[in-house]
């Protein structure tokens, strides 16, 4: 009589749980359509760029006139001590408009036909992403304000959600109304997908 064998079969393994191959948030899945990708309208930078140029131009105007009556013309040494100063000042002015820069145009909206992910770039090394499905939108509202946003065209974005989630709201949205109409678009073609399979 041949030994029994004792030891049980092997289980079958288990199927994964989730069905996803994005690695973050930020990436689109397999089963997923990207529909478009919202950056921010260059005027928001602009004004940045504008303020700081003003604050430089203010501080070598005081600097040009005000140094000659405090300072005598034959001390070279403090007019040189001065210029480095202020060089080191326009250097340090352009690497913080190139920062900025990089945080403004990394803030962005990812539609897609199954989800909204909204990026928003705080500082260097602050990040916060978040995602909605687009079934769970109850409301998009695009909206001008002045002149300037009404002739460039851009605007906020305020996309309201369904129970306790945070609404999205993006700032220096070009095109407002065309991008909220494709998110509500895209909410109604996902209600019908679901509604229907």
């Amino acid at each position: 009589m041949p030994p029994e064998n004792t030891t049980p079969p092997p289980s079958p393994q288990p199927e994964p749980v989730l069905n996803t191959t994005a690695n973050s948030m930020e990436e689109i899945d397999h089963d997923e359509k990207l529909i478009t990708t919202i950056h921010r309208h260059f005027f928001g930078i602009f004004i940045i760029y504008v303020q700081t140029f003003v604050a430089l131009a203010v501080g070598i105007g005081l600097i040009y006139f005000i140094l000659p009556n405090l300072v005598d013309r034959s001390e070279t040494e403090v007019y040189r001590i001065i210029g480095l100063a202020a060089g080191s000042i326009v250097v340090l002015m352009a690497i913080i408009l190139i920062i900025a820069t990089l945080i403004y145009y990394n803030s962005r909206l990812i539609l897609t036909d199954k989800n909204i992910t909204q990026v928003l770039q705080i500082g260097i090394f602050n990040r916060k992403v978040s995602q909605l499905a687009v079934t769970n939108i109850e409301d998009v509202t695009a909206s001008k304000k002045g002149v300037f946003s009404t002739f460039l065209n851009y605007g906020t974005l305020n996309i309201e959600t369904a129970g306790e989630q945070i609404n999205f709201i993006f700032n220096y949205c070009p095109k407002p109304d065309f991008y909220a109409r494709q998110i509500l678009e895209a909410r109604e073609q996902a209600g019908g997908l679901r509604r229907y399979s």
